[in-house]
């Protein structure tokens, strides 16, 4: 039970922490002031989003059928602004068929991981798909990834609909092939046959091409192509997948003398009208880079001086791959460095494909496998870059990442990834329903969810502090606008905000906050006064400040999101059992079974990463202050869950360090979309540490395995041997996990167990590194090829001769799914018995086919259940002499030792629990036969022991209020005999024998009465006993244990009535029973009311009543 003391101490600790940690500074700056201008009005933006290109909607279709729940989800989460960032514009490829060798028809890629789309236009003989006989038939798979995208992100109210061709179908090309390298001896470029007016047929039918895919997408899908780009990163070649290369006077001649004006004849001639759309916007020219613009200087320049725009380019485009260095330190001018002056002549500015980590370069291959590229840092890089492109001059309008959601392997690709089965990709699909979601996800929406397309961007002190950028739009119409504020330094910042020229009535703002820890939380009440407020930014944080009377400010915050990618704050946990204290953001008060929850982790498959290297390999820090020192268990699906890591926090003075585990991330462990876990604290007492936070990360702790080579990494698997008929290979083709080394590419390994016969697999000789008496868990990740197997890991045990002598299954799992890596783990306590000579570690299935091992560990693992329990005995010192005491301390002392030992032995363990065990006092029940003691009565206090005991010898000492109490004698229970006696005031010792053998379990009972002299009142007494109790083992050594127990019994009055005890039976005492009437032995007010059960039936009634009032004088 816990103590107002150890509260009071707890209390005492963390107030005088407080005062250290909060104790004001002599002096304070003044905060930095944002000044935002409502009327100085800059670009209008057009909007956020990302490509589909390559077959990435190809998973979302799969699982709209097999896993609806999570393809709304993902949906939801990236188009949606209530329950996502709400992204507005969606990229698409214009399919181009693949065609990369007509004779054939081969294509490049594949059509489910990273591959091309279907075209519109086959063949040249072929027309359009959709004037072709089949072409019912064929449209609902038609592009269906990329429709299924758009028609989804329509029904959550996405308008700008992007297509970019990466190439010309394969006829149009001189290379007579999509891809944009050099094949058949010619160029990537478009064919410049010239027809008899001198016009280029090939320019014509692509131009055309380009018009007809906007119209027909209308009509046959009622999808809007809003933007249209013929070309993506043409000024160089691409030999790998679709390209295209136009450059120069041909881009310059296609767009001024063919697309430009097919768009607008079409346009006059009403085909646009017709289907119910406006002409797509043209887009160009969709370079890599800045630098690429030399080739489209022609193009860009070609201004009309009437408009003051090129007459056919609607929207400037380009990519920033290997130039986004310079937006690193700010916003960048027209006409400086590679910012070239003819921007100005442009209205709109999009950024269309850009995804690369802020790693040492900004190339597209810089590696993106680490842990830190996914975290705050990494999302706040992108905040930052953002602002700055928006607040150049002139600033661009819109920003599209790359592929929002994929399956691929590079994660900077990506703002959530799909988690794959590791199988090879390009043999088909791969993905499994899980999915990984980045921070970048999160701070890509603190502007992409609250500004939407159409909202201008006004003026706004761009950085007030160092590391700080600030940007801040309007909505067109109303009273809305947002404020975004990226804090990239290691400090908190306040900022005055200053909203100028602002329309009345703004009387408080929300903002909504990502940081390390936080997924946009959202913060209310943050008041505005003359148009003036102040609010801190925390650090690595990104704010977006709206006002309280505008719209975004009702949507809910996504905080309820958690992931591997944010830590844990214990302050903010989502529940507790436990009284805490939280004190500088560190909880307090911890004690044994207390906890902390943390819901709706998005653990995936369990990776840091999530690329092919790192796959399922993921720490755990614990920042935590140790007090009394013990376990903090990670358990998933509730307090009882299973444990998948285990922190010892020796006891310490209270400072915070930093504790760092392996978490068990199997698919039994810490894996899934939306898991709960429960940070356990173990111990003794109610202060064992503070928490502060949880942090992720890739570390890896090499498991102390007693197996050699269980990852299959080295080439040497000869101590790998086949068990039964079957042939053991090293292989590469289905990996579960994969070396720790950041790399784009693996050599790592699993173990192929082929031509198997039923039951074989693979063994690994074990002999002589198992110790009887220790614990161990075992786990293996196994995939079968068929269906519905069962996995078993055995220990198998042979004597000199060679017979197989002991055989036990250690762990087993059944119903496993075919081609998915399955966990299957145990924990057994070592037990070999005497002859066996060799012992072998097998791993098999029930089944002849196929099947690999991955990733097999055999690890000590203790077992400290029991020496939890055994060290939170409340031991009575009143029960022990000094001796015994003395080695209950000690016991206590070694145990808190092996409590928080992660090398702990298991028979060291055992031997502490063994000791206190034999120390913990019997339960010993003791009964009164007498509902209330009144005087003159004779009562017995029953007295037995909890269970029977192999003994034939007790003590046992009754103690109880000799002012009160005459002891009048002992009646032993049949079979027990009083050897011997000994009565003192208020206590009687007495010896029993049992004379014909071992057992006992009834005592016998002690008679007592009240003393003459004395007058009872209504009140409680207690009677204890203490047991010395000679039992004897199975072994027929004996020791003497102890058995200690305690009875409450009720005193009553000479006359029941005088329920007050003056002597007098009056209407005072009538009243006192009427306080109760109604009240029964279930309700907590029985312990006083039961002294007017007169009629004993468990409840105060009208006979209770009845009886007073009949006695009244």
């Amino acid at each position: 039970m816990r103590t107002k003391s150890n509260r009071l101490l707890v209390l005492i600790f963390v107030m005088v922490l407080a005062f250290t940690w909060l104790t004001p500074a002599a002096s304070k700056a003044a905060n930095p002031t944002v000044t935002v201008e409502w009327n100085n009005e800059k670009q209008v933006m057009d909007g956020l989003g990302g490509s589909w290109a390559f077959n990435k909607g190809e998973p979302l279709v799969k699982f709209s059928k097999t896993m609806p729940e999570v393809a709304e989800e993902l949906l939801d989460m990236l188009f949606d602004d209530e329950k996502g960032i709400g992204l507005d514009v969606v990229r698409v490829i214009i399919g181009d068929g693949g065609i990369t060798n007509p004779s054939t028809g081969a294509e490049w890629g594949n059509r489910w991981y990273d591959g091309p789309s279907d075209t519109i236009w086959p063949h040249e003989d072929s027309g359009f798909v959709w004037d072709m006989d089949n072409w019912e038939e064929v449209k609902p798979n038609f592009d269906r990834g990329q429709i299924f995208v758009m028609k989804e992100a329509q029904k959550r109210g996405v308008k700008t609909f992007y297509a970019t061709a990466w190439s010309a179908p394969y006829w149009m090309k001189k290379n007579n092939s999509v891809l944009g390298g050099n094949a058949n001896g010619q160029p990537p470029e478009l064919k410049d046959t010239l027809d008899s007016n001198g016009r280029k047929i090939y320019y014509q039918k692509y131009a055309d091409y380009l018009v007809e895919y906007a119209i027909g997408y209308k009509r046959e899908f009622d999808i809007e192509i809003t933007h249209i780009c013929p070309v993506n990163e043409s000024e160089t070649q691409h030999g790998s997948y679709s390209g295209i290369v136009l450059r120069g006077n041909a881009y310059k001649e296609f767009i001024e003398e063919y697309l430009g004006p097919a768009i607008k004849k079409a346009e006059q001639e009403g085909r646009f009208a017709e289907v119910g759309m406006n002409p797509p916007k043209l887009v160009g020219p969709e370079t890599t880079n800045f630098s690429a613009l030399n080739q489209y200087t022609a193009t860009l320049n070609n201004i009309n001086p009437e408009t003051g725009r090129h007459d056919y380019i609607d929207v400037f485009s380009t990519h920033i791959y290997g130039s986004a260095n310079m937006f690193n330190n700010g916003p960048v001018t027209a006409g400086s460095g590679q910012y070239p002056a003819y921007l100005r002549n442009y209205e709109k500015l999009w950024q269309t494909e850009y995804m690369t980590q802020n790693t040492a370069n900004s190339a597209a291959n810089a590696n993106t496998q680490i842990y830190s590229n996914q975290t705050i840092s990494d999302g706040l890089y992108w905040t930052r870059l953002i602002s700055n492109m928006f607040t150049s001059d002139p600033g661009f309008n819109a920003y599209l990442w790359w592929w929002p959601l994929a399956n691929n392997g590079a994660d900077g690709s990506d703002l959530i990834r799909f988690v794959h089965t590791g199988q090879p990709q390009g043999n088909g699909e791969t993905t499994t329903g899980l999915y990984r979601v980045f921070k970048r996800f999160y701070t890509f929406g603190q502007i992409s969810r609250y500004i939407d397309p159409g909202y201008v961007r006004i003026e706004a002190t761009r950085a007030p502090a160092s590391q700080v950028t600030v940007i801040a739009y309007k909505a067109p119409d109303g009273n809305d606008f947002s404020i975004v504020v990226t804090n990239e330094s290691n400090a908190e910042v306040s900022l005055d905000f200053n909203l100028a020229g602002f329309p009345d009535g703004i009387t408080g703002m929300t903002a909504f906050r990502t940081s390390s820890s936080e997924n946009h939380k959202k913060i209310s009440n943050i008041a505005v006064s003359d148009n003036k407020f102040t609010a801190a930014v925390p650090a690595q944080s990104v704010v977006t400040f709206v006002p309280d009377n505008g719209a975004k400010s009702q949507l809910p915050g996504l905080d309820y999101r958690r992931d591997i990618f944010s830590n844990l704050q214990a302050e903010d946990n989502d529940g507790t059992n436990a009284d805490i204290t939280v004190s500088n953001g560190a909880v307090y008060g911890l004690g044994n079974n207390d906890y902390i929850k943390f819901a709706n982790i998005n653990f995936a498959d369990g990776s840091a990463n999530g690329g092919i290297v790192k796959r399922h390999i993921l720490s755990m820090t614990a920042v935590a202050a140790p007090l009394d020192g013990g376990l903090i268990e990670i358990r998933v699906g509730s307090p009882t869950g299973k444990v998948v890591g285990t922190f010892n926090i020796p006891a310490g003075t209270g400072e915070f360090k930093s504790y760092t585990i392996q978490l068990d991330t199997g698919d039994l462990g810490a894996y899934g979309s939306h898991v709960d876990i429960y940070a356990v604290a173990r111990g003794v007492g109610n202060n064992l540490f503070a928490i502060d936070r949880f942090d992720f990360g890739e570390t890896y702790i090499q498991p102390a395995t007693v197996l050699v080579n269980g990852g299959f990494d080295s080439s040497n698997i000869s101590m790998w041997v086949p068990y039964g008929t079957a042939n053991l290979s090293r292989t590469g083709d289905q990996l579960y996990n994969a070396p720790t080394a950041a790399t784009s590419s693996t050599s790592a390994y699993s173990l192929l167990i082929s031509g198997r016969s039923e039951g074989s697999g693979a063994a690994q000789d074990i002999t002589g590194k198992l110790t009887n008496g220790e614990t161990y868990r075992v786990n293996a990740f196994v995939m079968p090829t068929d269906s519905d197997t069962t996995a078993s890991i055995k220990l198998i045990g042979y004597n000199d001769g060679g017979q197989k002598v002991y055989e036990n299954a250690i762990a087993s799992r059944d119903k496993l799914v075919p081609m998915v890596w399955s966990q299957v783990e145990g924990v057994f306590r070592c037990d070999i018995p005497d002859g066996v000579a060799s012992l072998l570690l097998v791993i098999s299935n029930d089944s002849d086919k196929n099947m690999y091992l991955e990733e097999v560990t055999l690890v000590p693992q203790a077992d400290k259940e029991a020496l939890i329990s055994a060290l939170n005995t409340d031991f009575d010192r009143d029960l022990y002499n000094d001796e015994e005491w003395d080695s209950i301390e000690n016991a206590l002392l070694a145990g808190k030792a092996l409590l928080t030992n992660a090398n702990a032995s298991q028979r060291d363990i055992d031997s502490v629990v063994g000791a206190l065990s034999s120390m913990i006092p019997y339960e010993l029940y003791l009964e009164c036969d007498k509902n209330i003691v009144r005087k003159g009565d004779y009562f017995n206090i029953i007295t037995k022991l909890s269970n029977i005991l192999n003994s034939n010898t007790v003590a046992i000492t009754y103690q109880f209020d000799g002012a009160k109490f005459d002891y009048r004698g002992f009646t032993p229970e049949s079979g027990m005999t009083v050897i011997s006696s000994k009565i003192e005031d208020g206590k009687v010792s007495l010896i029993l024998a049992k004379l014909d053998g071992y057992g006992i379990t009834d005592i016998g009972k002690a008679l007592f009465s009240p003393k003459e002299d004395i007058a009872l009142k209504n009140d409680y007494t207690s009677v204890e006993a203490y047991v010395d109790i000679v039992v004897q083992n199975q072994d027929g050594i004996k020791e003497i244990r102890k058995a200690y127990g305690a009875t409450e019994l009720k005193t009553g009055s000479d006359n029941p009535a005088d329920t007050n005890g003056d002597g007098v039976v009056d209407l005072i005492d009538l009243s006192n029973v009427i306080d109760y009437f109604g009240v029964t032995a279930e309700d907590s007010e029985w312990r006083y009311a039961a002294f007017y059960d007169f009629n004993e039936n468990g409840e105060i009634d009208i006979s209770d009543i009845v009886f007073v009032a009949k006695a009244i004088q």
